[in-house]
């Protein structure tokens, strides 16, 4: 099982795909309107956003639905103070069909550093003239929110002798450049897998 999950790593550093240049252009807009937010850039957010656009925000159970401006708004207010803010985005999902597009994503927003709430975006795109503008904002918000971590459940955190993290010691010393061909990396994974499932990660 850990074997496997070591391979199953593996696998995600070696073959993750970046997202192409059509996947970018779609997510600016929304990482732009972000950046508005931490910049404190009102001008920055309204850039982003198609005029008679909507957003959809889940408060507490409740369904508030605001026209962009009113939206631009409550983001103003919320700009306010000395406090920075600032809203990470995770694994974001983007679906592309001509000139729609749709974005999924979980985010952390943070405060001073710290996490305050987390959820999950969507964001409804339109091309409009060669730009990708946000028509539709929707999202989630919770208190209740996990680390953020390496996905692997209960491996995460396990020790090698020295007291390391043996994920962190694992991608320290897998080193893509140097492996030729795919039965040396597969070997040099499954040497580290069977270390750890004899708990002897440290050599």
């Amino acid at each position: 099982m850990v074997c496997a999950a070591v391979l199953l790593l593996s696998a995600t550093v070696l073959h993750a795909e970046p997202p192409t240049a059509e996947e970018q252009a779609v997510l600016a807009p929304a990482q732009a309107l972000l950046d508005g937010i931490a910049k404190r850039d009102k001008d920055l957010r309204r850039a982003q956003l198609l005029p008679g656009g909507m957003a959809t925000l889940i408060r507490n159970g409740q369904t508030l639905q605001l026209p962009f401006n009113e939206f631009l708004d409550r983001l103003e207010k919320m700009s306010g103070g000395t406090q920075r803010l600032e809203e990470r985005l995770y694994e974001p999902v983007i679906r592309i069909d001509n000139d729609i597009a749709v974005i999924w994503a979980s985010y952390d927003f943070l405060i001073d550093g710290k996490v305050d709430h987390c959820g999950s975006d969507i964001f409804n795109m339109i091309r409009r003239d060669g730009r990708w503008l946000i028509s539709g904002v929707a999202d989630t918000s919770r208190k209740s929110c996990q680390p953020r971590g390496s996905g692997l459940g209960e491996l995460e955190g396990l020790q090698d002798e020295d007291g390391g993290d043996w994920i962190q010691r694992f991608v320290g010393e897998l080193n893509v450049q140097t492996v030729s061909r795919p039965s040396q990396l597969e070997r040099r994974v499954r040497g580290i897998g069977e270390k750890v499932g004899t708990g002897n990660v440290a050599g």
